[in-house]
């Protein structure tokens, strides 16, 4: 039996293969991502969302608060201008003051919420339907 010699440039081949296919794997991974990054804007956490805060209680609001951001009061049916907020989520902290009383509805967190991301959306009070649901309810809704 005769045993093969391996030259010193067929270990450097091996290697240079290697690098190749990690540079091509890389390579595909990146273009993935930045795919993924560019078709889905919405999910992005650090897009600015366009909001405004629609008074469908039936009474004036005042003080309206979202996430802390100033909205101003509110007459029945009517609505505030657009403002960019950031992040904007489904629910929010809303702070108000209906019918002379103070009212604040905070969440716990916002652990696997998606940012409502880029685009207009409406914050709708309402009043609660139940003892259960408080005073108000707050709800986004995408504008079209």
């Amino acid at each position: 039996m005769s045993a093969r010699q391996q030259g010193p440039a067929e270990p450097q081949a091996r290697a240079d293969l290697a690098i190749g296919a990690l540079v091509i794997i890389v390579a595909v991974v990146a273009v993935l991502l930045a795919a993924v990054y560019f078709y889905y804007p919405k999910q992005r956490p650090g897009a600015t969302a366009q909001v405004r805060v629609l008074n469908q209680t039936g009474v004036p609001l005042q003080n309206v608060r979202i996430n802390g951001r100033p909205f101003g009061d509110l007459a029945a049916g009517a609505a505030t201008p657009y403002q960019d907020l950031r992040p904007a989520y489904r629910y929010a902290d809303l702070q108000l003051v209906i019918d002379g009383k103070p009212v604040r509805l905070r969440p716990d967190d916002y652990v696997g919420e998606a940012t409502l991301g880029k685009g207009r959306f409406s914050y709708r009070i309402a009043r609660g339907e139940s003892a259960a649901a408080g005073v108000v309810q707050i709800q986004a809704v995408a504008e079209r």
